[in-house]
């Protein structure tokens, strides 16, 4: 497992959607492969109904491994494929190849507040010029065509969602404050 390089901002995502711990990019394909090997038998296991596959924070923000996750969805898609992909990220990642986003169905960007103020208090974090990150994140992908939704504490929901959907966001999910 590979560390990111840099400690990340909290990432809110649901902790009620099932995790596995992958290492590897034929990690991330049999995890997918088992899981709708498992569902082949209920009907829209794939399809419409199909909240699909989530990259979740586990070892750093996701998109610090963009090329294994562009590389596995490509291989899972060989043969799965209506699968959608998203993936919950901070926001606060340097990419080098922004086209590479394109490989996510959503991309849900956790913008938690709506001021760099609340949002130092509720990231965790001590760069202060991160807000100003996250909020560009969203900007340039929504330039960019991408499906962004928008993570905010419940504290700071009502600002956030006005900023969130100013900034480009299709949509707004807001979390407990100890989520």
């Amino acid at each position: 497992s590979v560390d990111s390089p840099e400690p990340h901002p909290r990432i809110l995502y649901p902790k009620s959607i099932p995790s596995v711990n992958v290492k590897s990019v034929k990690d991330i394909q049999e995890a997918v492969e088992k899981h709708y090997s498992l569902q082949q038998n209920f009907v829209g296991a794939m399809g419409e109904s199909d909240a699909g596959v989530w990259f979740v924070p586990s070892n750093g923000d996701p998109l610090h491994f963009l090329d294994d996750i562009r590389e596995s969805i490509e291989q899972i898609k060989m043969s799965r494929h209506g699968v959608p992909f998203g993936v919950y990220t901070s926001g606060v990642v340097m990419l080098n190849d922004e086209e590479g986003l394109n490989c996510f169905h959503n991309i849900q960007v956790s913008l938690l507040a709506a001021n760099p103020m609340d949002y130092l208090e509720a990231s965790g974090t001590f760069r202060e010029e991160q807000f100003g990150e996250v909020c560009n994140f969203l900007v340039e992908g929504e330039e960019k065509g991408l499906a962004l939704e928008v993570g905010v504490l419940k504290k700071f929901a009502s600002e956030g969602r006005e900023l969130a959907m100013a900034l480009g966001a299709q949509e707004v999910h807001v979390y407990d404050d100890d989520a």
